[in-house]
């Protein structure tokens, strides 16, 4: 309830950030277990951005697998870009996935290019992008 209230996402932020790892791992796991939902919230989706930053490699590597799973402009990466505030989630994933996960992100962006360019958010996804890669993702201006 808490990562949802105005307010009390704070709290549940601070522990992701500076609690103890067994805390931290609670936290994490709860995230986890509803991330889309989560990461579509106004608030929520602040503390899937530090889960993502400080919840650890492991249960990062798994959030980032669980939003890039799947394919076409319908799944999870696509609504999470075009969502108001997911796709804040999606700009601090870009910025700490590994090569293979960078690069799986890549691709869907490459192959779903129109409906993240007419997306709201699609600039500050490419651009994001770009800058991760250092490739050029789209030859277009906006």
């Amino acid at each position: 309830v808490l990562v949802k209230d105005q307010y009390g996402n704070y709290v549940v932020q601070h522990i992701i950030q500076y609690g103890r790892p067994t805390d931290r791992s609670v936290v994490v796991m709860l995230i986890r277990s509803d991330l889309f939902k989560f990461a579509q919230h106004k608030f929520a989706s602040n503390v899937v951005e530090k889960c993502v930053q400080f919840g650890g490699q492991s249960h990062r590597s798994a959030m980032i697998d669980e939003m890039i799973a799947g394919s076409g402009p319908n799944s999870t990466l696509m609504t999470m870009i075009k969502d108001q505030y997911a796709n804040y989630v999606i700009q601090k994933v870009i910025d700490l996935s590994d090569g293979d996960q960078l690069s799986i992100i890549a691709n869907q962006i490459r192959e779903n290019l129109n409906v993240v360019r007419k997306s709201t958010y699609g600039k500050h996804i490419i651009t994001r992008l770009e800058k991760a890669t250092g490739l050029r993702i789209d030859n277009r201006s906006f």
